[in-house]
């Protein structure tokens, strides 16, 4: 790993994200964040439509494979990561 870029994951640098969510008066919570080298970034889930199932005989494997692209969509609306920090840096 380059030198720079270790020095890029120091502590210190994701201190600054820890002391302002932390500070009076702020009300983020149950949050999730990915931080390092400079890039503060929150992270989110999110839901498809989904599908729902009678719970009878015909709730099989088979069922739920016929209805997978409404449970997991084959190409979900989301942003493409950088390429590495360099990319997310610049």
């Amino acid at each position: 790993m380059p030198q720079e870029l270790v020095q890029a994951l120091r502590p210190e640098f994701v201190a600054p994200l820890v002391a302002f969510l932390v500070s009076e008066g702020w009300t983020e919570n149950g949050s999730l964040f990915e931080v390092g080298a400079g890039l503060f970034t929150k992270l989110r889930w999110q839901r498809t439509k989904g599908v729902v199932f009678r719970l009878d005989k015909t709730f099989t494997p088979g069922a739920v494979a016929a209805k997978w692209e409404q449970v997991r969509p084959s190409s979900p609306a989301r942003r493409r990561p950088p390429r590495g920090l360099a990319g997310a840096r610049a």
